[in-house]
């Protein structure tokens, strides 16, 4: 009696399994396999290229099986009051499927799903497709079923993959990119702000070690990654052009030692919605990962329209001055509105910098009393302000106004009372989601609400400043921190969007687009700027205030080797969303008076924008003696986190800092003249030439000419040698040497060298 229950049992078990059969896609990117008992299999026709062995593959030990290749997770529409609604799981293994076929490719339609022994309606179709040279899988979602909420779709998850990782490092794009050479390691070492850590896939899962990051936001800058090989390499992406909201997933078995990768899309579906897209696509491809980012941008903008095209002065730009003139405490005033033509102005000359970024400009000083921004009589007033301004453009500069595109400061008690705390994003147990701001150790700081970007009051409000800042005489304004941190979930009933609903995702660049397209209209050279980097916002935003995971303060010598050398686990790859979208204009974070000689040239060499800042008193002193601050001058200012300080003032140990004006100086000057190459050229990074040394070089092309940039980040001098094919070498400079007779003799220490070929 057992024997026969047991065999009920198993075959019930297996029933899923005996009604769905094999299916089978073929095409020039290889073999694509679908069965009950394996999941997805992927055998790419590059043979090098590593291969998907499926979730229940028989080449590995059945204890590391994984059991479900998909799941949707749901949640109760309505609320517990004051508490998170526990989140329910459906997975693939207790669904069967039925199987349609098409010249195409094939589906697998679960009509009606099961949530254990409940049927739902609720349907899925997964469609798996040939696409030239690559596959795409789809999704369809029916919600039918009255107070359940589809979160997301999670897979078909890709496992088992037999990954090299010394062959095959993964080209991840977390923060500016990042390259991931080893699988994790005990006590890893990581190197300058490289946020892309391995960590634990659950915590009752320590052997299971995950990669994972959410887009759009700084720490997922695109919706793509790569197996990449030197020669070949395999793509993953979901470029898509709704910008949904994805966790990217990467993963590593310790034990098996294979990896797999997991897609979970969220489509915050109600009852009685649908909802269809792209989940991937997998694409095997030759050549270096240069192909795959390509692929992506092919993708993601198939007619070249995709960026947002800038005025002349904003392509031109050398670099940003940002000044914040009055701090949150209201004490400490560090410029006047007079000093926007004069002071202010002198200090960017003496870097070579054409843009000022005007920040705590208004009535209540950085981070207090947002939303509102008043010309502030203790600066001077509002026609002070408007002369200020056109004083400085009188000497050729460009001015942006700061408003932060978020905060609701709870001190700004009319705006919070009437109007504030409603536009504020609400957690599930209807509180508002809030941040708090403290700048300095002897005064309070302030908690702000992070306004909901669906919100049309808010729309009215950040149009609104920018009109004003246009009428003020500014050339633009930055909404501060619209593309840093990850979407967020919205449970208020009062924005215009279905309850819940994903945030900060397609609606800031809907609402960023829209302030954009109104002051075009206006104004055709006024500019919209954010903090923060990721693809989804450059259709609106062509200069990024770029707070980027990955490239924050000052490079430590020892990491730029590294990147030279290419020796460590998971270092930094500044090259990858540079090479992606080349036109892309991202000044890198400096928090300091004074911009270090080695990241001058790690900018100068990637294209990035050069930007210094003036934050404190002790900076505005610095700026204007050109001596080194010191610690002890900070804890004077009284300034919380001075962490970022004591990392910034440890690069400094020689020199004094108008050493280092000097040379920033030089290199914006070198980059205006060769302005055709290095600054509206296209960067290729290592296409186009090869080189020889210790030395890190990259590439600009424009027309017929082509600048390799060489930069010898050591302490001592080097040999190298650049070979361009069907190049011929006109001219050899650096930032100090207007005429360099013998191109390729030694490299002095933290030293550039530009070389001008002209291309037959």
């Amino acid at each position: 009696m057992n024997r026969i229950l047991i065999m009920i049992v198993v075959f019930a078990a297996a029933l899923p399994f005996l009604n769905a059969k094999e299916s089978v896609l073929e095409n020039e990117a290889g073999k694509l396999i679908w069965s009950a008992q394996k999941g997805i299999e992927f055998y790419p026709r590059l043979e090098e290229v590593p291969a998907v062995l499926g979730s229940r593959s028989d080449k590995i030990d059945p204890k590391y099986q994984q059991k479900a290749d998909w799941s949707l997770i749901l949640f109760d529409k309505d609320p517990r009051p004051g508490k998170k609604n526990p989140r329910l799981t459906i997975e693939s293994n207790d669904q069967t499927p039925k199987i349609t076929e098409t010249e195409n490719g094939f589906s697998l339609i679960y009509d009606s799903l099961r949530l254990k022994d409940r049927a739902l309606a609720l349907s899925l179709k997964l469609h798996f497709l040939k696409k030239d040279h690559a596959f795409e899988v789809r999704a369809e979602i029916d919600n039918r079923t009255d107070g359940l909420i589809v979160d997301r779709i999670i897979g078909p998850v890709l496992n088992n993959i037999d990954l090299d990782f010394a062959k095959f490092p993964v080209i991840w794009p977390g923060g500016i990119g990042a390259k991931i050479s080893a699988p994790p390691q005990k006590d890893q070492k990581f190197y300058d702000y490289c946020t892309v850590r391995w960590k634990n896939y659950a915590p009752n899962s320590p052997k299971i070690k995950e990669i994972y990051t959410r887009y759009p936001g700084n720490m997922c800058t695109m919706a793509w990654f790569a197996l990449a090989g030197e020669k070949c390499g395999l793509y993953f992406g979901s470029a898509d052009p709704a910008f949904g909201i994805k966790d990217f997933s990467f993963r590593y078995h310790t034990e098996s030692k294979m990896s797999s990768i997991a897609l979970s899309y969220y489509v915050m579906l109600q009852a009685g919605q649908k909802w269809s897209g792209l989940l991937y696509e997998l694409c095997p491809y030759q050549g270096s990962w240069h192909k795959a980012a390509d692929h992506y941008r092919k993708s993601i903008d198939p007619n070249g329209s995709f960026v947002r095209k800038a005025p002349q002065w904003i392509r031109d730009c050398s670099g940003m001055f940002l000044c914040i003139l009055k701090q949150q405490n209201g004490r400490h005033v560090m410029w006047n509105y007079s000093d926007i033509g004069t002071s202010m102005s002198d200090c960017a000359d003496r870097l070579g910098f054409d843009l000022l970024a005007l920040f705590g400009w208004a009535h209540g000083g950085h981070d207090h009393l947002y939303p509102d921004y008043f010309p502030d009589p203790v600066l001077g007033g509002k026609e002070a302000l408007k002369k200020g301004i056109r004083q400085a453009k009188d000497r050729g500069k460009r001015i942006y106004l700061y408003a932060n595109g978020q905060l609701i400061d709870q001190a700004n008690e009319k705006f919070w009372s009437e109007a504030g705390e409603s536009i504020s994003i609400l957690n599930e147990n209807g509180t508002p989601v809030v941040e708090n701001w403290r700048k300095f150790t002897d005064t309070p700081g302030y908690r702000f609400g992070c306004a909901c970007l669906y919100d049309e009051r808010w729309f009215d409000k950040m149009l609104g400043l920018a009109i004003q800042a246009n009428d003020l005489g500014a050339d633009g304004i930055l909404y501060d921190q619209l593309a840093v941190g990850s979407p967020r979930i919205c449970f208020s009933k009062d924005h215009g969007h279905a309850v819940p609903a994903m945030v900060r995702g397609s609606d800031a660049n809907r609402m960023l687009k829209r302030i954009a397209d109104h002051m075009s209209r206006i104004n055709p050279d006024f500019v919209i700027f954010t903090e923060g980097l990721h693809d989804s916002e450059l259709p609106s935003i062509p200069f990024f205030h770029a707070s980027i995971p990955g490239f924050y303060h000052v490079p430590k010598q020892e990491s730029v080797l590294h990147w030279m050398k290419d020796d460590v686990p998971i270092r930094n790859m500044p090259e990858l969303f540079r090479y992606t979208f080349p036109e892309s204009r991202i000044s890198l974070r400096n928090p300091f008076p004074v911009e270090h000689r080695r990241f001058v040239n790690a900018a100068l060499l990637y294209g990035f924008k050069h930007e210094v800042e003036s934050r404190y008193p002790t900076d505005v002193e610095t700026l204007k003696t050109g001596e080194y601050p010191t610690m002890e001058s900070y804890k004077k200012d009284c300034i919380t986190g001075l962490d970022g300080q004591k990392v910034q003032r440890a690069e400094f140990t020689s020199g004094r800092a108008a050493d280092h004006f000097e040379y920033q100086r030089q290199v914006s000057a070198m980059q205006k003249e060769y302005k055709d190459l290095l600054i509206s050229g296209k960067f290729i990074d290592t296409c186009g030439f090869s080189w020889k040394g210790k030395v890190i070089a990259k590439a600009y092309k424009n027309g017929t000419d082509l600048a390799v940039l060489v930069w010898n980040p050591a302490s001592d001098p080097v040999d190298f040698a650049v070979e361009v094919p069907q190049g011929s070498l006109r001219k050899a400079v650096s930032p100090e040497q207007k005429e360099i007779k013998q191109p390729f003799e030694k490299l002095g220490p933290d030293s550039v060298r530009l070389l001008i070929y002209s291309m037959k």
